[in-house]
């Protein structure tokens, strides 16, 4: 980390500054380049309720991608375990997605 903080002025504002804490620091690069690849779902939660914030595409992104995303991440935390599912772009109205139909 010592070495990488002369870059984190440049870094840190575009989101690509490593951190020990999200796992993107290793002693074995390789295999946490391939990790990676593979594909990793991670989300954030709310430390004092049970809300789990998680990106799921872009505006650019087609319907087919975000439908695919979301039942991704349906399947990785599991339907019995969703109570309620909203989506929404960034400071825009949420809309209620019916699970049922997924």
């Amino acid at each position: 980390m010592g070495r990488i903080a002369k870059l984190a002025k440049i870094l840190g504002p575009k989101g690509l500054m490593p951190n020990p804490k999200s796992g993107t620091i290793s002693d074995k690069p390789e295999e946490l380049a391939k990790k990676y690849e593979k594909g990793i779902i991670k989300w954030k939660t709310e430390a004092k309720a049970p809300l789990i914030h998680q990106i799921v595409g872009k505006l650019s992104y087609d319907d087919k991608k975000i439908l695919d995303n979301i039942k991704a991440l349906i399947d990785s935390i599991g339907k019995s375990n969703i109570v309620d599912l909203y989506i929404t772009s960034s400071m825009s109205p949420s809309i209620k997605v019916d699970i049922s139909k997924i």
